[in-house]
């Protein structure tokens, strides 16, 4: 806030776990389908990337 200058915004208290867990399902749920033989990228990565 002081560093960058802006007003402070109140993310709830959870903010992190939540955004956390969401991520790592995504990536762990990801993996298995691929392990299974279906072929795809992360959402978070450029399809070419691979």
């Amino acid at each position: 806030m002081f560093t960058h200058d802006i007003e402070y915004a109140y993310l709830c208290g959870d903010y992190f776990l939540e955004r956390t867990s969401k991520t790592r399902a995504t990536r762990r749920l990801v993996s298995q389908l691929n392990r299974l033989g279906f072929q795809g990228s992360h959402p978070w990565e450029p399809r070419g990337n691979r």
